[in-house]
């Protein structure tokens, strides 16, 4: 049986998911990975700076930049 590379970290994943992302690791460094939904793209934010509104915030901005991409 394989290990996750990080250990998961509960408050992130609540955190992550109430701001609409889906949690994909505790901590890389000092920071907390998310995917956007739409996009599927990888984020990340400081674990200082995680809240449900930045999370948000991070996801819309991605998404707006993949949006532009594709006009």
């Amino acid at each position: 049986m394989s290990q996750k590379p990080w250990p998961e970290n509960k408050t992130h994943r609540r955190i992550v998911e109430a701001g609409g992302g889906i949690y994909v690791a505790g901590m890389l460094g000092p920071l907390v990975l998310f995917n956007s939904k739409a996009t599927g793209s990888t984020l990340a934010l400081p674990e200082s700076h995680l809240t449900i509104k930045a999370v948000r915030a991070r996801i819309a901005e991605s998404d707006k930049t993949f949006a532009e991409a594709r006009q």
